[in-house]
């Protein structure tokens, strides 16, 4: 995105003292409302800064579209109240903004769209009209059981307490698993983003082959080999943080396919392989996997060594954006 007048702060010269005057032209603000938004004024600067990122301009047009798009699906899935709102809004305008149309449009061409999931908790009473399929009645077991951690960013273990989407702006594959073909299958047009970046870890000798070669598959890669290798050399083809990086969640796992239904991976549920998910069990041996249509498909969870290399079991990243 170029650098112009409208990314920099409002100064008082001939132009923004007639925008100041327009602006409030005609607006009757009681002193009641005066007095709340001056101990607001965060809240009023983050709406602020959402009509300006969709007023007609710039990035008008393809930020509108993908919020418009964004609105729709939320709505679609949860209850009204919990559609995109001003703060939501905001938020994923200033993200969008701040990364750039020519960033996302790449990204997009490695099959990555950029979503919000909202501060929703899930619970397995959960009533979101869109929620068809939900985690089986272990993992919620093990999540009242305090069985379920994740690493923190700063690398320590923590207890899981509750599950759900975290109000956050992510990047998310938007590619179907594929069916097991005797550990040979491969994630469509991956070439250019995953299938690249396994190929050389494999021929640096940091992947194993475990039986694959130098071939380019999501599968066949420990979790404890994702950690280490390849999370690490995905941060850095995006340009990104690593700590930005890691697997998706059971939830997030589960709920996505659900909630945008324009994805190849709404049909995740109906491939018999697994991808690993996020969290540990009990410890850092074990970590969570599911998705196994024969098991459940998008409701399946359950665990396996961090150390085993399951020819059909696949890494799919999600990476959080901030600015």
């Amino acid at each position: 995105m170029s650098k112009d007048d409208s990314q920099t702060p409002l100064s008082l010269d001939e132009t923004g003292a007639t925008f100041l005057g327009n602006l409030f032209k005609g607006v009757r603000v009681s002193r009641e409302d005066m007095h709340y938004w001056n101990g607001h004024l965060k809240e009023l600067h983050d709406r602020m800064q959402f009509l300006h990122r969709t007023a007609p301009g710039q990035h008008a047009d393809w930020i509108g579209k993908v919020l418009k798009k964004e609105a729709t699906a939320h709505a679609r899935f949860f209850d009204l109240i919990y559609a995109l709102g001003d703060k939501e809004y905001g938020f994923m305008s200033h993200i969008l903004a701040h990364y750039g149309q020519e960033k996302i449009d790449w990204w997009k061409s490695l099959d990555l769209e950029v979503h919000y999931l909202p501060q929703v908790t899930f619970t397995e009473v959960s009533d979101f009209k869109g929620w068809r399929d939900k985690p089986i009645e272990l993992f919620w077991q093990a999540l009242k059981e305090g069985d379920l951690y994740r690493m923190s960013t700063a690398g320590e273990l923590v207890r899981i307490s509750e599950v759900g989407l975290g109000g956050i702006v992510a990047l998310i594959d938007t590619r179907i698993k594929p069916h097991f073909q005797n550990g040979k299958q491969m994630f469509a047009n991956d070439s250019k983003f995953m299938g690249g970046i396994i190929e050389r870890l494999r021929e640096s000798g940091k992947l194993a082959p475990y039986g694959y070669g130098l071939q380019p598959s999501r599968f066949g890669i420990s979790s404890l080999e994702w950690q280490e290798y390849l999370r690490p050399a995905v941060a850095e083809f995006l340009g990104l943080e690593a700590a930005m990086v890691r697997l998706e969640t059971t939830i997030e796992a589960n709920v996505i396919p659900q909630l945008y239904p324009h994805m190849p991976r709404s049909m995740d549920g109906g491939t018999n392989t697994w991808c690993w998910y996020e969290e540990y069990f009990n410890g850092t041996n074990d970590h969570l996997l599911g998705g196994r249509y024969e098991s459940g498909g998008l409701a399946y969870v359950g665990c396996y060594g961090v150390d085993y290399f399951g020819n059909g079991r696949a890494v799919r990243p999600l990476v959080v954006l901030s600015h």
